[in-house]
């Protein structure tokens, strides 16, 4: 009989003696309620209980009690049946309480817990709270008490510490402005790229605007009631600029550009009407300047670092923003007890309606039939316990869509919405750098908090949104992902790789604001990436076939719908297990490196790459069975000849398309005790690896 979630008080009045006979056996503990004070809460609907059995012989797993005066919400006690515990059931009692107070409108959750009581102390930091005061126990005992806090976000309600960066589309629209021969080639029909652009322009997917020397050029070349005139007439304008500071800007562009000393008189007009055109694009914050003038072309890079601007033909702005795309099928995995699957329009609405989820407008738009949205779920048992949808951008720089929601009385709740989060994510920024905005749903915290956790960044108006690079960042493709990346998203990022691992960053946002990064912050914010740069060392793991296949997905066979996974592959964050041994070699924050092992009939590669999160050594005896799934193996025994093992927890998993063989590795020395254990590489052999394994993709 499966462990369910209780809440209606005429149910729970019949565990009322269960309740009170499992709180005394924890009193040293919890402290002691008599049965009165757990009869009120129940008809306050202050207390939820995990059962089991059936509806006329119930049996208590746990319970929650709670309090406080909204919107401050008190956890009074939580406890569980000592069977039942190291199960994840009091975890899955507290995500289902602070889903229910944020639907509530709660802002806040405290709880005290005595300071002896280790166990209960791990349990409220990993669910996010946080120590705000230390206080003295009663004089009995002569303990202290621990008052834990957690915040539950709220729209408009910035996390602190946090940055708010004005992205493109998300707080400023990108602008375009067009030259007379763009102009010219649409009216005279004579470049299906311009007719595109324009087409797009009329279907609202891109903004294209003029500037005063457009119109005061062609007035002086067109007559009054010209047809091409009247019609550029119509098109929006530039913003008005100080034509002092247009007039300086556009001496020092003609100078950048044009300035020649045998350039002709009628050149060198022609020349100071463009470089009027591109100050008035650049004073008024346009993103780029869309010509076919070959000179200005060739000075797109100096005009970039020097005034903001950049500058492209129509057949670029189409191949950066206007390509055929056609949503592919999701891949569907199946496992032991789940299965993730596409699910189609009308699925995700009654599953939306069921939760009573109130916001129309939010159901329609991803619920409405169309070729540019994805959508998936998680079924176990053949019902839905999470659902994901993805809408991507039909215009220009516009972010990508994304609905996150499970229940939260699931006992799988978090991993199945971390799934569906990572998975869309990286199916966003497949192609190149994304925008992502998560949609603000009342009760649903967790996909929240780990949103945040990816990098997502809160603003106001229900915003969650973050930048996704979608690969890693090498010396050799930084120019090309930076470049993409500013198209898309606005964000500017120094030309030059970073110059090391320790040294900060500054990158500006759409309004030109600087932003001060660490690498490691940076890696966060744009995730999923791996910054491969100066400063950070790798390390080389060996892992057998069989292990990498199910960890790592890096089986060609494993795309096939048909076979079974193990549950580490809905995990966004897995661990490697391998001896205790090794502990000095595998690092926190370096890269890790997973060599398939000949020995066990592997490749004799390098095949996938990943973010060290952290590492413990721990004992056998004391591994939970959730790290056991994040490891996709029933049983450490045999990873050691001691009774410890070391867990490294690593996440930004990317699998390279051409694994770098032994031959390759060699020819690099990095093929250090012949493979055999872990071992550590500088950065230069790592980016190596990287440009041998993953560039050009």
């Amino acid at each position: 009989m499966k462990i369910r979630i209780e809440k209606n008080p005429q149910n729970l009045i019949k565990l009322l003696k269960q309740i009170s006979c499992l709180a005394d056996s924890e009193k040293s503990a919890l402290g002691f309620l008599p049965e009165k004070v757990f009869q009120v809460a129940i008809s306050k609907h202050q207390l939820f209980a995990l059962i089991r059995g059936t509806a006329s012989n119930p049996k208590l797993v746990g319970y929650l009690l709670w309090g406080g005066i909204w919107p401050h919400a008190k956890i009074q006690q939580i406890a569980v049946a000592a069977k039942y515990r190291k199960q994840h059931e009091a975890s899955r009692l507290m995500q289902d309480f602070v889903s229910e107070m944020d639907q509530r409108g709660y802002t806040d959750i405290t709880a005290k817990v005595a300071s002896d009581l280790n166990i209960a102390q791990a349990f409220y930091k990993n669910h996010k709270f946080e120590i705000v005061q230390k206080l003295r126990g009663g004089r009995t005992t002569k303990r202290h008490i621990l008052e834990y806090f957690r915040v539950l976000p709220k729209p408009g309600l910035l996390p602190a510490p946090g940055r708010v960066i004005q992205l493109l589309n998300a707080d400023r629209e990108p602008i375009y402005a067009i030259d007379l021969n763009i102009f010219f080639d649409v009216a005279r029909d004579r470049d299906q790229s311009a007719n595109k652009l324009i087409s797009a322009c009329f279907n609202h997917l891109i903004r294209l605007v003029l500037a005063d020397e457009f119109l005061n050029e062609l007035k002086r070349n067109r007559k009054p009631n010209d047809p091409a005139l009247k019609f550029a007439l119509e098109l929006p304008k530039l913003p008005d600029v100080d034509t002092e500071k247009l007039e300086n800007l556009a001496k020092k562009i003609y100078k950048l550009i044009f300035a020649r000393q045998d350039q002709s008189p009628a050149d060198s007009e022609q020349a100071i009407s463009d470089t009027r055109h591109i100050a008035h694009a650049t004073l008024a914050r346009a993103t780029a300047f869309i010509t076919r003038d070959g000179k200005i072309l060739d000075a797109q890079r100096d005009l970039l670092e020097n005034f903001g601007i950049d500058i492209a033909t129509p057949e670029q702005i189409i191949e950066w923003f206007f390509q055929e795309t056609q949503t592919a099928r999701s891949e569907e995995t199946a496992g032991s007890g789940f299965n993730v699957k596409d699910v189609c329009s009308e699925q995700l609405r009654t599953y939306l309606d069921s939760q009573h989820v109130e916001k129309a407008q939010l159901i329609e738009q991803f619920c409405a039939p169309g070729e540019f949205t994805q959508r998936q779920a998680v079924f176990e048992d053949g019902n839905i316990v999470a659902v994901g949808a993805l809408q991507t951008p039909q215009a220009v720089a516009g972010p990508a869509k994304l609905l996150i929601h499970g229940l939260p009385s699931n006992p799988h709740y978090v991993r199945n919405i971390d799934h569906l989060l990572t998975k869309f994510v990286r199916i966003a920024c497949k192609k190149c750098p994304a925008m992502v905005e998560l949609a603000y749903i009342q009760g649903q915290a967790e996909p929240r908090n780990l949103a945040t956790a990816h990098g997502f960044t809160l603003l106001p108006e229900q915003r969650y949104i973050k930048v996704a690079a979608g690969q890693p960042l090498t010396n050799s493709n930084w120019q090309r992902v930076i470049d993409s990346m500013r198209r898309h998203t606005g964000l500017v990022l120094p030309n030059s790789m970073l110059k090391h691992w320790t040294k900060k960053i500054t990158i500006k946002d759409a309004a030109d604001k600087k932003v001060l990064f660490t690498p490691p912050e940076l890696e966060e914010f744009l995730s999923p990436t791996l910054i491969v740069c100066a400063g950070r060392d790798a390390v080389v793991v060996p892992i057998q076939k069989d292990y990498a296949d199910e960890l790592l997905e890096t089986s060609d066979q494993l795309n096939f719908d048909f076979l079974k996974k193990k549950t580490a592959v809905l995990f966004a964050r897995r661990r490697f297990v391998n001896s205790s041994r090794f502990a000095k070699v595998i690092q926190p924050g370096n890269l890790i490196l997973f060599y398939e092992s000949q020995s066990s009939s592997g490749r004799g590669a390098i095949v996938a790459a990943a973010r060290i999160v952290d590492t413990v050594v721990q004992q056998k005896g004391d591994i939970s069975l959730k790290q056991l799934e994040q490891a996709v193996v029933n049983n450490v025994e045999n990873f050691s000849a001691s009774n410890q093992v070391l867990l490294t927890t690593f996440d930004n998993l990317f699998r390279f398309s051409r694994p770098v063989d032994l031959k390759k590795l060699r020819h690099l020395k990095a093929d250090k005790a012949n493979l055999v254990g872990p071992f550590q590489i500088d950065s230069g052999k790592t980016a190596e690896i990287f440009s041998l394994g993953w560039e050009d993709e």
